[in-house]
């Protein structure tokens, strides 16, 4: 299993791209560090074998870091048209696609934060950003309320049954939760 780690290590430093590694790879590396643990804990300490194992456990997990951590490096470089294209998918094994799908969902997730804040420049109002709600709610009034102050700070209000208005997310929210309100649309 050594050998197969130091291959594994030397193709992932020499190449740019991301190598295919096999897909029992990362199973048999933790297998293969137990077994060196446990044949660790049954040997006695003063014999020299100890001292080879030891040293041969302190090299697997070594080489074994370096090699993940220029893997996930890798991943993290891979963009959205290199996953779309079909390039990467030899290359990733299953464990690391999870993590791949995660870092281009995070992607698309930033590009979507950047496009509402263009949009907003364009006169469009975007949503809130990090909640994914909307800014303001239309809501039908279904009982008196006296003038609020929103979230916002500006005032609202005095409403009378049957009005309608927009509020800020949050007081729509309260308003409906307590059933002063209906929500009509979004705004």
């Amino acid at each position: 299993m050594y050998e197969r780690i130091y291959e594994y290590w030397k193709r992932e430093k020499d190449q740019a791209n991301l190598q295919s590694v096999d897909k029992d790879f990362y199973d048999g590396v933790a297998k293969y560090i137990a077994e060196l643990r446990e044949r660790l804990k049954k040997t006695d300490e003063k014999l020299v074998n100890v001292k080879l194992a030891r040293a041969e456990l302190e090299r697997v997990e070594r080489l074994s870091q370096e090699l993940l951590r220029m893997r996930l490096r890798k991943i993290l470089q891979i963009t959205e048209s290199d996953a779309e294209s079909g390039t990467v998918s030899s290359a990733v094994n299953e464990v690391e696609k999870t993590i791949l799908d995660k870092v281009l969902e995070i992607s698309k997730q930033y590009r979507s934060i950047i496009q509402k804040i263009f949009e907003f420049d364009r006169g469009r109002p975007p949503l809130e950003m990090e909640t994914g709600k909307p800014s303001l709610v239309l809501i039908r009034f279904l009982t008196e309320i006296p003038s609020i102050v929103g979230v916002d700070l500006k005032p609202y209000g005095p409403f009378k049954v049957e009005d309608v208005a927009t509020l800020p997310f949050e007081n729509a929210e309260s308003l409906i939760r307590g059933k002063a309100a209906l929500r009509i649309g979004w705004e």
